[in-house]
């Protein structure tokens, strides 16, 4: 999994962002050490870079660097073998999983799309990066109080508990996940995850 930040020399506190950075590569190593088969560690100080055991999850690793990186950031992931001997450092690896990751990264940039993957399977892929670029359109129109408020739900809070938290009414937080379309993202959520998580059992053979 190999994320780049988008810009990210063009933006004046760029030592803020390098800290903003290495503090959720922290988080998502601490949050999620049995998904990792290597540690996401900071490469040229504005790209990212981990190895993950299987892709259960990988959309909840995803959602939580979004969540806690301010700056918009692009992310490719591949699938594949891993040809050399292994290592905690992603970058003293190579093999197809390494290629098809940075393969995937390209993609991404030169679609503007926030993520892609690519596995070798054609049908899985198109149906992953379809749901991938249709959660990346619905997200970006969501503004930053919107987007505290679903990740708050996410996060299995009731509406009362969010409106105490956020100094709204129930209602008031009833009308933003509805509006911001929440049940059709966590639903697509949902089906993103089945399909990642059960990749090995249905399309390993067609690799």
């Amino acid at each position: 999994m190999t994320c780049d930040l988008i810009h990210s020399k063009k933006v004046q506190e760029r030592f803020k962002v390098q800290q903003e950075l290495k503090n959720a590569v922290n988080v998502v190593n601490e949050k999620y050490p049995n998904e990792l088969l290597c540690p996401f560690t900071t490469v040229w100080g504005d790209s990212f870079q981990g190895a993950l055991k299987s892709l259960d999850g990988f959309y909840n690793i995803l959602d939580t660097f979004e969540q806690l990186i301010s700056i918009d950031f692009r992310c490719g992931v591949g699938i594949g073998e891993i040809s050399t001997e292994f290592s905690p450092n992603t970058l003293e690896m190579d093999g197809l999983a390494f290629h098809r990751s940075q393969e995937a990264l390209n993609i991404a940039k030169k679609g503007h799309y926030s993520a892609w993957i690519q596995s070798g399977n054609t049908h899985f892929d198109r149906m992953v990066n379809t749901l991938l670029t249709l959660l990346y359109a619905t997200k970006t129109r969501w503004n930053a109080h919107q987007r505290e408020i679903i990740y708050l739900r996410q996060e299995g809070m009731t509406l009362k508990e969010i409106g105490i938290k956020k100094g709204i009414s129930k209602q008031a937080v009833s009308k933003i996940l509805k509006y911001t379309q929440s049940k059709a993202v966590f639903l697509a959520i949902e089906t993103l995850n089945d399909l990642t998580n059960t990749f090995f059992v249905y399309f390993k053979d067609d690799l």
